[in-house]
């Protein structure tokens, strides 16, 4: 049997109401080199019936069947089945648009990964917003390169963290024994992301908005209850080290793993304040106490990024670089020297924010009076 160009694989669990939009949606695409990979992951309703049903009317599509085990177990699953030279995501109770793989197909051609835009709808296709990445292409000439946009940008939503934004080469996740992390429901998919990037050596983004992804009332509320995940993120931290050091070479992520360890930490931190916009700097650290049960990991890395200030500067610039190492310093150890760092840093970027604020005011009226001038 001849390899397909593209797998698709379509974790499902408890997804009857949605499922069937969702396998249209890929079924009906034009471009039809590609199989689709359905993994029941122990759904209790009538998911895994559905996905049988269509696995008899079309040879494209493939059912395995296994134990509740959560979303990662089940993308591994796929992902040791498929055969196809692409890879690609789909959540159960989202949808694509016509036209997808036809363009990703000839878009992915000669690079490593693929991203694509992606809109929110609600429960009636009603759109939320969308979400629009950057449309240059990108080229890693050196490791050095690599770990500044891994360390960096990537961190700052550039080129997303859902594995249904990205087209992926088979052989880079297979070569290098990529896979989700089990039992993960927090960054699983930004953890991927970055080890995947790791060895990627390019990235494209396709032009449009393919993606549907369902906004509902259940994953509003999932969201509200893991509103800080500290505890997860540090957990993550901790397995992409020991992931790092179990690899030979790819000494910049080792020596500058600090970095990696904050930027994770803030996406928690960031998360946070989107719930509570009014917490403080006390009380978050006071919350990282509570709930990061291996505090001496989390502080060490932090109390480490002093080593690695000038690689921060690269990344952040002052003063964001600074502001984020005194945050983490005071995290790590509470000292209120570092609060009074961090209370004047936070001083001088908002005079610099009100500075640039009025500099554009003027020069907007600059540019009225020279028109007015001209008439």
């Amino acid at each position: 049997m001849n390899e397909p160009r593209l797998s698709v694989i379509l974790p499902v669990y408890k997804a009857e109401h949605y499922l069937e939009r969702c396998i249209d949606s890929v079924l009906v695409q034009s471009f039809s080199d590609y199989e689709l990979i359905l993994v029941d992951d122990g759904s209790p309703d009538n998911s895994g019936l559905i996905c049988d049903e269509y696995a008899s009317r079309d040879q494209r599509v493939r059912v395995i069947h296994q134990q509740n085990s959560g979303s990662s177990a089940a993308r591994n699953a796929g992902i040791k089945d498929a055969r196809g030279e692409y890879i690609y995501f789909v959540d159960s109770d989202d949808y694509i648009e016509q036209g997808l793989f036809a363009a990703a197909l000839k878009a992915v051609e000669g690079f490593d990964l693929l991203t694509i835009n992606f809109r929110k709808v609600d429960d009636s296709g009603e759109e939320l917003e969308r979400h629009i990445f950057n449309d240059t292409v990108i080229l890693f000439e050196s490791d050095y390169e690599r770990f500044l946009f891994l360390a960096g940008v990537f961190f700052d939503f550039r080129i997303g963290f859902s594995p249904w934004n990205h087209f992926y080469k088979r052989s880079i996740i297979h070569d290098n024994g990529l896979s989700f992390r089990d039992g993960v429901i927090i960054a699983e998919d930004l953890c991927f992301n970055f080890c995947y990037l790791m060895h990627a050596d390019s990235i494209t983004f396709l032009p449009g908005v393919y993606y549907n992804y369902l906004q509902h009332s259940d994953s509003v509320m999932g969201m509200q209850k893991c509103c800080y995940g500290f505890e997860r993120m540090n957990d993550l931290s901790r397995s992409m080290k020991n992931y790092l050091l179990s690899l030979n070479g790819f000494d910049l992520y080792k020596e500058y793993y600090p970095i990696i360890h904050i930027q994770l930490m803030n996406n928690a931190v960031e998360r946070a304040r989107e719930n509570d916009p009014q917490l403080s700097y006390g009380r978050i650290r006071t919350i990282m106490q509570e709930e990061i049960s291996d505090y001496n990991f989390f502080a060490k890395e932090c109390h480490e990024v002093i080593r690695c200030v000038k690689i921060l500067d690269r990344i952040k610039r002052r003063p964001r670089s600074l502001k984020m190492y005194y945050e983490f310093k005071f995290y790590a150890d509470g000292n209120v020297s570092s609060l009074h760092a961090l209370q004047k840093v936070d001083r001088i970027v908002h005079y610099r924010k009100l500075a640039k604020e009025v500099a554009l005011r003027i020069r907007d009226k600059s540019r009225q009076f020279d028109k007015g001038c001209t008439i």
